[in-house]
């Protein structure tokens, strides 16, 4: 057999494990929409997508390696939808800037309930719930970033240690939210902007606009 026939069946299988792969995660995704994680085992999984559970555990072992799987897509998923251009009113003010993005994570999570599960809901596993948070950190750089695109950001040693709190804060109001209504609901998005705006003034104080480059 040529090399050439060796890399086409080599794509070929890469595609079939594509397909699966992504067969499992929607199947997860479809029970996780009606139940909570407790009810959904990785026999029913299989069954959904149609794949032996023997085959299945190829390409995740276990249901803890699908949910780790599950939460990484939606979690790309939910920091291209906060890091989406930002323009006119939300570019001006601190708490403009933050109210945006809180809000776009809000509607997120309103319309992916499955993401809100994994990362805001009460019944996921300690890894899932950790692995979340480290995914914080870079959640944290990412506003750092837009602050400092936008305004005179003070080069203090903790700036990333504060937006990671700030936004663990925005966590905390979720979790609340979703254990009380379902969903992330008005008045706890007020609570999680009022309070992480506080925790960022407290630290940089009133943040000056960076001046307007002149075009030559």
């Amino acid at each position: 057999m040529n090399i050439q026939v060796k890399s086409t069946e080599a794509r070929a299988t890469q595609r079939r494990g594509d397909a699966r792969r992504e067969q499992l995660l929607q199947a997860a995704m479809t029970l996780l929409e009606t139940r909570d994680f407790p009810d959904v085992t990785f026999v029913a999984v299989c069954e959904k997508a149609g794949i032996p559970h023997g085959s299945a555990r190829y390409f995740y072992p276990d249901m803890l390696a699908l949910l780790r799987g599950l939460l990484g897509e939606l979690g790309k998923r939910h920091d291209e939808e906060i890091e989406r251009p930002l323009r006119g009113k939300a570019t001006q003010s601190l708490q403009a800037l933050l109210g945006t993005l809180i809000a776009r994570s809000a509607r997120f999570q309103n319309n992916n309930p499955v993401c809100a599960k994994l990362t805001i809901g009460g019944h996921m596993p300690p890894e899932i719930k950790r692995l979340d948070r480290d995914a914080d950190w870079k959640r944290a750089r990412f506003v750092l970033r837009k602050l400092d695109e936008y305004f005179l950001l003070p080069p203090h040693r903790d700036n990333e240690r504060v937006a990671y709190y700030a936004i663990e804060v925005v966590d905390t109001a979720f979790m609340l939210s979703f254990r009380e209504c379902g969903e992330v609901t008005p008045w706890w998005v007020r609570q999680a902007k009022r309070c992480s705006l506080a925790a960022f003034e407290a630290h940089f104080g009133d943040l000056k606009p960076r001046p307007a480059r002149r075009s030559d």
